[in-house]
């Protein structure tokens, strides 16, 4: 391997590095915001899904009810669907 083509792998592994630090710190912004944004929602008593954070006002592309407090019906169809898969899959 030329030296020239190690500086080149040098320079592009730390680049990624970089990236990856910055893409992480601005996930961790968008987390805080998230957290922040739900707050503001229990507020006002707005249920919000457990997995697809689906809410009252915005619905699943499909249509969904509240089968549980924080659970809607797409989801628990979609959980329910990937506990069976698993099951069928150890026999």
């Amino acid at each position: 391997m030329t030296a020239a083509l190690l500086v080149s792998y040098v320079v592009l592994l730390v680049t990624i590095v970089i990236e990856l630090r910055w893409e992480r710190a601005r996930l961790a912004e968008l987390s805080a915001r998230l957290g922040r944004a739900e707050e503001a929602l229990s507020l006002f008593d707005v249920r919000i899904c457990r997995e697809c954070r689906c809410t009252d006002d915005v619905a699943c592309m499909s249509g969904c009810w509240w089968v549980e407090e924080d659970l809607c019906s797409s989801c628990a169809d979609d959980l329910a669907a990937e506990g069976s898969s698993l099951e069928g899959g150890r026999r």
